[in-house]
């Protein structure tokens, strides 16, 4: 009886110590042991605009932002790039001006609001964003009268220095892409600092090939010549005496006449035939014999 006691204090001990044992609980179910930290979802990078595809303009190679740099035409044909008002549109050709700078390129992304417009750089490839009202869209003519490829002269300093440029991009925010003749150099203008090539100007009724006598500027002799080009405000681009261009404003050149006074051409002197006859009563005479010209003012030969 004893032993059988004995073995069933036992049995029941084993038994409270497995029912014990298997009751703990797990490390880490109730909080107190360590716990695996869940990870953080990765943050989104933010995108750069997709530019616009535009097979006929391949990138150039980069090369630093510079105003100065040449912008490529867009296609004649329309397409991207090619605008004839001054709204934006994703791929239009654009100039934006920026802390005195100057980005040319194309429109990848507009505000939805459209205040504010992303400018690609069509020399780096950087993306710019600007206010709307400094970002113009390329215009084939603008409200001005200028037109891409047409001439123009570059009028700076107050009027006092002027280089003739060929238009190579016309902007709507007032601002144009140019080339200077002479140099080759290109640059950025505004608008009211080109003026615009004209056939004939409307005071001095001097016309684009028109044979003209020079008043003396600057110590220079008369001497006659043709007009290359005449631009709006007087100022015309002359054959030099020597070779060259030269640059004159109103005053400067005298139209020929038929008749001066009693004289008039094709009447014979006694120097030779007048060819020619101007306002200011100076005659081009060929001699007779040599067949040369000479310049004569009025009191020599009437």
């Amino acid at each position: 009886m004893k032993n059988l006691l004995i073995a069933a204090l036992v049995i029941f001990n084993l038994s409270h110590a497995w029912a014990e044992e298997s009751d703990l609980p797990i490390p880490g179910d109730d909080g107190s042991g360590p716990v695996q930290p869940l990870p953080e979802p990765p943050s989104e990078q933010p995108q750069e605009p997709t530019p616009w595809p535009n097979p006929e303009q391949p990138q150039p190679p980069q090369q630093p932002q510079s105003p100065t740099q040449p912008v490529p035409r867009p296609p004649s044909n329309g397409g991207p790039g090619v605008d004839t008002d001054d709204q934006f549109t994703i791929g239009d050709r654009a100039l934006a001006v920026l802390d005195g700078m100057y980005i040319t390129g194309t429109v990848a992304g507009i505000s939805r609001d459209a205040k504010i417009i992303t400018v690609r750089n069509e020399f780096n490839g950087q993306f710019t964003s600007v206010k709307a009202k400094y970002v113009g869209v390329w215009l084939n003519c603008n409200n001005k009268g200028h037109c891409v490829g047409a001439k123009g002269m570059y009028e700076f300093n107050r009027g006092r220095n002027y280089n003739p440029v060929e238009i190579q991009g016309v902007y709507s925010n007032g601002y144009m892409v140019v080339r200077e003749e002479l140099s080759g150099r290109v640059y950025v203008a505004s608008t009211k600092e080109v003026l615009r090539a004209t056939n004939c100007d409307r005071k001095t009724r001097i016309c684009k090939d028109d044979m003209v006598l020079t008043e003396p500027v600057n110590g220079a002799p008369y001497f006659e010549t043709r007009v290359a080009e005449v631009y709006e405000g007087g100022v015309y681009l002359i054959n030099a005496l020597y070779n060259g261009k030269d640059i004159r404003k109103n005053g400067d050149l005298v139209r020929q006449a038929t008749c001066y006074r009693s004289l008039c051409v094709g009447q014979q002197v006694y120097m030779g035939t007048i060819v020619r006859a101007y306002d200011n009563g100076f005659f081009a005479i060929q001699d007779p014999y040599s067949g040369n010209l000479t310049l004569r003012p009025y009191r020599e030969i009437r």
